[in-house]
Formats: C-alpha cells, sequence, structure tokens
C-alpha cells in the first residue's frame, strides 16, 4: 500500500497531467471477480461481462506490482442480463456496499483510491 501522491506539490511534484497513465480491462463474468491495477497507471477501467448472477468485486490495494497511489482512480462498467443482478464492493473498497443493476441494462461505478481503499465518487445505473 503506498501513500505517495501523484498530484498537486506532493512528492511527485507534477501537476501536468504527464504522468497519468490508462489501463482498460475486460474480464468474464464470474460469481466473484478479483481486480488488480497495475503499477505506475492512474486511471483503470474494468468491464465486466454481462452478469447473469450476482458479482462481488474486491480491488488491489497495493502489493508490490499494483500499488494504486493517493488520487488513482477505478473506473467499473457493467451490465446485467434479463434479471436485475446485485454487484457487491468488497476487500479493497471502502463501505461502498453494493450496486443493484436494472434488468438488461448497463451501470457504472467510479472510484478514487485514498491511500488505504477504494473510495466511491460516482454510479450510473439504469443506462
Amino acid at each position: 500500500m503506498s501513500t505517495t501522491v501523484r498530484i498537486g506539490s506532493g512528492n511527485s511534484k507534477d501537476n501536468t497531467g504527464s504522468v497519468l497513465q490508462y489501463d482498460f480491462q475486460e474480464v468474464a463474468y464470474a460469481a466473484s471477480v478479483a481486480i488488480t491495477t497495475k503499477q505506475n497507471v492512474t486511471n483503470t477501467t474494468v468491464r465486466v461481462a454481462q452478469a447473469t448472477g450476482a458479482l462481488s468485486l474486491t480491488a488491489s490495494v497495493g502489493t508490490s506490482t499494483t500499488d494504486p497511489q493517493v488520487g488513482d482512480r477505478l473506473t467499473i462498467l457493467a451490465s446485467s442480463d434479463g434479471t436485475g443482478r446485485v454487484i457487491t464492493f468488497s476487500t479493497g473498497f471502502a463501505s461502498a456496499g453494493t450496486l443493484t443493476m436494472v434488468a438488461s441494462k448497463k451501470a457504472s461505478a467510479q472510484f478514487v483510491f485514498d491511500g488505504v481503499a477504494w473510495i466511491e465518487t460516482n454510479r450510473s445505473i439504469g443506462a
């Protein structure tokens, strides 16, 4: 786990956006999906294949190769089959709880890393 700051006048002293790195991951649906961010990536987007059952998500909060840093962002994109499905945000998320998807619709949730856990900043349901 790292509390190093990439923004503003913090440790990296870069507020120009030049250190921004993006990652897109596409994962198959499973009852439990572990999201692993990549080192030096500041914006990660994960699209989960259509949910056909409940979905539990966990997210990395720091190892030698997956250190998110303060201010890093994570976006989850998901969709539901003909039945409304529930996403549970589990290990690595700070009290984000659940998101109930509308049948045959899409949903998204955005998070920011605070040095300890991924904090939810926004969600959209039924798009």
